[in-house]
């Protein structure tokens, strides 16, 4: 029931800065923060029952990549120019190339 999700190449490469990493290929994401090879799928109702730290859940909405664990916290990525805004929770990490 989980549907595949194909993350757009202005996210795609490795960010990070002193404190925080994130790869971003085509259907993975990994990063200290995140799982170490999560697959990318569709945010939907049913994809949020599959809890597994292999899965990473994800939504585009405008500019913003919606993306978390499932049954886990919501973090949003949004593209500044050369940069990558990581919005977790209450704090912002900014990620370089």
């Amino acid at each position: 029931s989980l549907k595949a999700y194909n993350v757009p190449k202005r996210y795609r490469g490795h960010w990070k800065n002193k404190n925080c990493w994130l790869t971003i290929s085509k259907r993975h994401i990994s990063g200290n923060y995140f799982t170490k090879h999560g697959t990318t799928y569709r945010w939907t109702a049913k994809a949020q029952r599959h809890v597994s730290n292999h899965i990473v859940l994800c939504s585009r909405y405008r500019k913003w990549l919606t993306i978390g664990l499932a049954g886990g916290e919501r973090s949003y990525l949004v593209r500044k120019g050369k940069n990558l805004k990581l919005y977790i929770d209450t704090w912002v990490e900014t990620l370089h190339r």
